[in-house]
């Protein structure tokens, strides 16, 4: 199921190097890896933006960096292995 943010989260991602406030920053990172399938390309590109800058990160936006590389590695290797695909994801 498209929740439609397909279009949104690109530029949430674009944005997120503007946002200074820790949560909302953790916010946005939850945000496209709970909707990652519907732009799979994306979370890959943020998880490597995230890494430079992680050391210096507060708390919460890393535990959020990190689940999302968790999500971001389970999505590819079960597609991976055709056990899921970005169409009946969920």
């Amino acid at each position: 199921a498209d929740s439609g943010l397909g279009t949104v989260l690109p530029h949430l991602a674009r944005h997120l190097e503007d946002l200074k406030a820790p949560t909302a920053r953790a916010s946005v990172v939850w945000i496209i890896g709970q909707y990652q399938r519907e732009v799979p390309r994306l979370a890959p590109d943020v998880i490597r933006m995230l890494a430079k800058t992680f050391a210096s990160e507060r708390p919460e936006v890393k535990q959020q960096t990190l689940a999302l590389a968790l999500k971001v590695w389970a999505f590819h290797s079960l597609n991976a292995k055709g056990e899921i695909s970005a169409d009946n994801a969920g």
